[in-house]
């Protein structure tokens, strides 16, 4: 029957010891158990939620994932609710929500505004936050969430390239019977901008992996027919 409360840190009282539990502040905002519910606080002790909720609500800048009667929902800090009581699950993926709704996934901006409805199988992030792939009757679809605009489609594999050796991780498409390297639009391995190229082969060991093209952009016309391999570093 411990009752919590919270002080400041000149062990002034901010709230009385009526919750029965408190979570971690997180930009300004608390979780609190209260009654058996679960509601919002700031750090002057006031509620910006009230505790009616079933699950710890989830925070980011002022925006939360609430639950009730077995659905979640997106509301900001006045309480409006930017989403309606509609998810099976909704998970926070910055810059934005992944949501489930029977069994098929979709995403929701941050600000509650609905970016791809929920009909995918599944939907897998990259080392780009700004792109996910999206699975869909064993198709995959290269989505950037900033642009709104497929990158590619229809391709037939995706799979996740990892090693315990430098931490190192790798994201790839196939399509057509050639793979796409997956990484952020402003970062390149050594000098070469391999993110445009079309691997015709892959192979990896331990701590590297090794690719292998031929059909490749202008700035290789001086490799107009030969083979040429990448290794990463």
């Amino acid at each position: 029957n411990e009752l919590f409360g919270i002080m400041d840190k000149n062990l002034q009282a901010i709230t009385q010891p009526i919750f029965q539990q408190i979570w971690s502040y997180y930009k300004g905002y608390c979780s609190v158990l209260y009654k058996g519910k679960w509601g919002v606080i700031d750090e002057k002790g006031q509620w910006t939620l009230p505790a009616k909720y079933d699950v710890n609500p989830d925070i980011d800048n002022g925006i939360f994932v609430v639950h009730c009667n077995d659905k979640y929902a997106i509301i900001n800090s006045k309480g409006d609710n930017l989403t309606d009581f509609i998810f099976d699950e909704v998970s926070f993926h910055h810059p934005f929500y992944e949501t489930k709704i029977n069994h098929k996934y979709g995403i929701y901006g941050l600000k509650g505004n609905k970016i791809l409805d929920c009909v995918y199988d599944f939907i897998h992030t990259t080392d780009d936050s700004n792109m996910v792939v999206l699975e869909k009757d064993k198709r995959y679809h290269l989505f950037n969430i900033q642009t709104l605009e497929y990158t590619s489609q229809n391709a037939d594999t995706f799979f996740y390239y990892q090693s315990d050796v430098k931490n190192f991780e790798r994201a790839f498409l196939r399509k057509n019977g050639y793979y796409k390297l997956l990484i952020p639009s402003n970062l390149y391995d050594d000098t070469y901008p391999i993110a445009d190229i079309n691997f015709k082969s892959l192979h990896f060991d331990n701590d590297s992996w090794h690719a292998s093209f031929i059909v490749a952009p202008s700035y290789y016309e001086q490799f107009p027919s030969k083979l040429i391999t990448y290794t990463s570093k």
